[in-house]
């Protein structure tokens, strides 16, 4: 076997003496493959180099029709890598080669289109121009693969060679023009446009026209070229109701977006089947710049619904776009008391979902939110459940004394009474609320400059709920503080650092 690997080294090398003088040694080698079925010959044809594969198949002329452990024949590798002349070299000694199809169904043909070697394509074409015409096992012609690639000349030989390739939909149901809008090969999409037009209206699998494979992808050349070969594509749904502006407002294609916006203004207030405009599909996203397209076309749609009753902001808080929520805000600011069908505003979704300068903005827009209770509880409580602490804090400052103590009772964040005390406007605290805050309560020497700066009362009423440690330092300071000359403000603040 030594000299068989030596002579697969040979051939990927192009070296030529090499090879000559190993098929001279041992011609057997020439018919040796290795582990994955690769004889000489499939070397020399992924290398190219035709002398090589030519003294190759002098010593072998059977290994011309003999597939690797994938089923590809030389010619199969040959044509993949775009090598002419080993093509055609092949071709000559095993006309049939053309025919044979690996384990993917590939015919030579397919993996020619795939390179895009417009040379290789014809020397195939004319030794089996059915191959066209021929589908491998997912139901693509060799024009499919060349759509994929972008090769316009290799799509016109195919499709002078089968113009009926051009309306022959893949197991998916994707003609080659779909494949084009994807990719956004815009003189692929125009060669096969000129030979079916129709094209440009084809529902493949789930109802998708080019167009909205070219939306889905932001391919904002090639969506101007299928609307003006047919501008009613703008305004047609998939089988779930979306026209091709939902997937550039999904995805974030700005670009795309406005161009659709212009041959389309509709568009921007057709809801899918689950009434989902595409300005809750780019809220979601936090497509900012598509959320504001949108609003432009659309205003109002910044207060439309979906079937459970979720607007856009919902949806861009949901999943924490701040830039987006700030913009439809601006736009309604009556979205930050709208419920869903669950009793959630977005205040709730903020909280429940943790985002900090969210619920910050939203408190802004509509206060109330934080006392409006959902079907089970008001945005602290929600905060609280779904422990998210930050979000907590920034609640403390809304809502009665009372409201918010009852939601910190079982809270799992000791620190938050602290936060609570140096809220703007909670001191002072009536007794009976002060019974509400435990004693011992961890980290609530911080709120102790705020306690004295408010009154001796307040601040008896803090200390009386230090934990043990903290009140002995702080019993030691006082002491040693009390004879000091500082101002009152900074014995509390010094006091304050000992309770920390």
């Amino acid at each position: 076997m030594k000299s068989a690997d030596t002579l697969l080294d040979a051939c990927l090398a192009g070296n030529v003496a090499a090879v000559q003088r190993i098929l001279t040694a041992a011609p057997e080698a020439a018919m040796a493959a290795d582990a994955e079925g690769w004889l000489p010959l499939h070397a020399a044809a992924e290398a190219g180099h035709k002398s090589v594969v030519r003294l190759v198949l002098q010593a072998a002329p059977a290994a011309a029709m003999i597939a690797n452990a994938h089923g590809d024949l030389p010619l199969h590798i040959a044509a993949l890598n775009g090598c002419t002349a080993a093509t055609q070299l092949l071709l000559e000694a095993s006309p049939d080669a053309a025919a044979a199809r690996d384990e993917d169904g590939w015919l030579p043909l397919h993996a020619a289109a795939l390179h895009g070697n417009v040379r290789v394509v014809r020397l195939l074409l004319e030794a089996g121009p059915a191959a066209a015409m021929a589908a491998d096992a997912d139901g693509q012609l060799p024009a499919h693969f060349a759509a994929e690639t972008g090769s316009a000349p290799v799509v016109s030989l195919l499709l002078d060679a089968a113009p009926a390739a051009a309306m022959t939909a893949d197991a998916e149901g994707l003609l080659p023009l779909h494949i084009a809008a994807e990719h956004g090969h815009v003189p692929v999409a125009r060669t096969l446009l000129a030979a079916a037009p129709a094209a440009a209206m084809a529902a493949g699998k789930y109802g998708w026209l080019p167009l909205h494979w070219a939306a889905r992808n932001g391919q904002h050349a090639l969506a101007r070229v299928l609307l003006a070969a047919a501008p009613a594509a703008a305004t047609t749904a998939n089988e779930y109701g979306e026209p091709p502006l939902h997937w550039a407002a999904r995805n974030g294609h700005a670009a795309t977006a406005r161009i659709l916006l212009q041959a389309a203004p509709a568009a921007a207030t057709t809801a899918n089947d689950k009434h989902e405009l595409p300005l809750h599909w780019a809220a979601s996203n936090g497509h900012e710049a598509v959320v504001r397209l949108l609003l432009e076309a659309a205003p109002a749609t910044a207060m439309a619904a979906d079937e459970n009753n979720i607007l856009p902001l919902h949806w861009a808080v949901h999943n924490g776009h701040e830039a987006a929520a700030v913009v439809l805000l601006a736009a309604a600011p009556s979205a930050a008391t709208a419920a869903t069908v669950y009793g959630e505003l977005p205040l709730h979704v903020a909280a429940r979902r943790g985002h900090e300068v969210l619920v910050r903005l939203l408190l802004e827009a509509a206060p109330a939110a934080a006392t409006t209770s959902t079907i089970s509880a008001h945005p602290l409580r929600v905060a609280l459940e779904f422990g998210h602490e930050a979000a907590a804090r920034a609640l403390l400052g809304a809502g009665s004394p009372s409201f918010v103590l009852a939601a910190l009772a079982d809270s799992p964040f000791p620190l938050l009474f602290a936060d609570f005390l140096m809220a703007p406007g909670r001191l002072p605290l009536p007794a009976v609320l002060w019974g509400w805050v435990p004693a011992p309560c961890i980290g609530i020497g911080r709120a102790l400059p705020a306690a004295l700066a408010c009154s001796p009362t307040q601040a008896a009423q803090l200390v009386q709920r230090l934990p043990p440690a903290d009140a002995a330092r702080l019993r030691t300071a006082a002491l040693c503080l009390g004879r000091s000359r500082l101002p009152g403000v900074a014995v509390g603040q010094i006091l304050a650092q000992l309770c920390c």
